[in-house]
């Protein structure tokens, strides 16, 4: 027999706003933030959804930096949160995306063909030393 607290959606780990788990169009289930849009892949069950939601990475909030506030000095890869280009819609999708993408101060964009609105970057921190 399983938890309750198995069936609990933890906050979102970017936003802190409560999750929910959504049926897809396909009928696949996925688990999302209910203000950001971030959220897992789908899967054929929601119990497995919502583990996969409790499962993921926690961050912490502070250490990304909104595109508002400041951008990239140096060319460097970043992680970025995102809205992606979606071919199908023919619009900016609404779901938050992430990627390790590099900032050219110079040009002044990211280092991507497709078009895409960047919300927020972090440094990617050093690998630890074996």
């Amino acid at each position: 027999m399983q938890k309750n607290s198995e069936y609990r959606l933890k906050s979102c780990p970017f936003c802190g706003s409560q999750a929910r788990a959504i049926q897809a169009w396909d009928g696949m289930y996925r688990a999302e933030c209910s203000s950001c849009g971030i959220g897992t892949e789908r899967y054929l069950t929601q119990i497995t959804a919502i583990r996969r939601w409790n499962q993921r990475l926690v961050t912490n909030k502070a250490t990304w930096i909104s595109v508002k506030d400041k951008l990239p000095e140096a060319v460097k890869f970043c992680f970025v949160a995102c809205h992606e280009w979606d071919m199908f819609e023919d619009a900016m999708s609404s779901t938050i995306h992430f990627r390790v993408l590099q900032y050219l101060p110079d040009v002044g964009c990211w280092n991507i063909k497709t078009p895409v609105q960047v919300l927020a970057w972090m440094p990617i921190p050093e690998l630890p030393e074996e």
